[in-house]
């Protein structure tokens, strides 16, 4: 468990597991790294994952401090699947942007997401719908798709409208999102 490991032992795993061809190790950076190299982007997500709920509070508020820092906050959606951890981040942080990932398969996951405040879902290609991504909007949130990880997966969430896509090939994200906007 991840709980369980001291980050020095974490930065010493290879993260290449599921992606074998990957021609280098690829440790698992702290989030300072990751801000240090990403912390001019126009937008992004950092996303909490579900823990118990003590530890949550501690994230957050380690989340925060990092956000703090590095003063993206307004660049910042936090988001996760878990609402304690949303919950945490808004009674620490009451104006930063939330966006509450889940399956979206009903209407339940919106009403959560409405309830936690937040102003962003992250609907997945799995599970969601370009009705739900509708839906969404019309209680004016932005909405991620997830994950698009093939040419297929990204035009399907593009034709959904979604406003942003997750990818675990981001470049092959942006080349298609060239070639849509090339073509628009």
């Amino acid at each position: 468990a991840v709980a369980a490991m001291t980050g020095a032992e974490l930065a010493r795993l290879d993260a290449r597991s599921i992606f074998p061809q990957w021609p280098e190790p690829a440790s698992v950076p702290t989030l300072a790294e990751v801000l240090d190299v990403i912390a001019g982007v126009e937008s992004m997500e950092l996303e909490i994952k579900t823990d118990r709920p003590d530890r949550l509070r501690r994230v957050a508020e380690r989340v925060l401090a990092a956000i703090a820092q590095y003063g993206i906050a307004d660049r910042v959606t936090v988001t996760s699947f878990d609402p304690v951890a949303l919950e945490a981040v808004a009674r620490l942080a009451p104006e930063q942007r939330l966006g509450f990932i889940a399956k979206f398969e009903t209407t339940d996951d919106l009403a959560t997401a409405v309830r936690l405040g937040a102003r962003r879902c992250a609907i997945p290609i799995k599970t969601g719908t370009q009705a739900r991504v509708q839906e969404a909007h019309a209680a004016g949130m932005d909405v991620t798709g997830w994950q698009g990880n093939t040419r297929e997966a990204i035009e399907t969430l593009l034709d959904w409208g979604v406003d942003c896509i997750t990818s675990d090939y981001p470049s092959l994200a942006r080349a298609v999102l060239s070639e849509v906007r090339a073509l628009s």
